[in-house]
């Protein structure tokens, strides 16, 4: 049983879903919303002649370095340190 159909044009700007409305099945619509998106990132990447390695770099996730803070505490700073 099909529960839908994806078609995509060559260059990512025409993407289509059909599915049966009747389906008791998901919608993977936010599945594919993100894996499309990541393959259009790739086939762009590619024409502009990156490589694997440089498209990676691109899009590695960012490292945030948490810290918490007492709220009790006062801050010492002026003015243009704190802006």
């Amino acid at each position: 049983m099909i529960d839908g159909i994806l078609t995509i044009n060559d260059d990512f700007s025409k993407v289509r879903y059909k599915h049966d409305a009747s389906s008791k099945r998901s919608n993977p619509l936010t599945s594919l919303t993100t894996n499309i998106t990541a393959l259009r990132s790739q086939f762009y990447a590619s024409k502009l002649g990156l490589t694997p390695t440089e498209w990676a770099n691109i899009t590695k996730q960012a490292t945030i370095h948490e810290e918490t803070v007492n709220r009790q505490s006062t801050l010492n700073i002026n003015n243009s340190q704190l802006a």
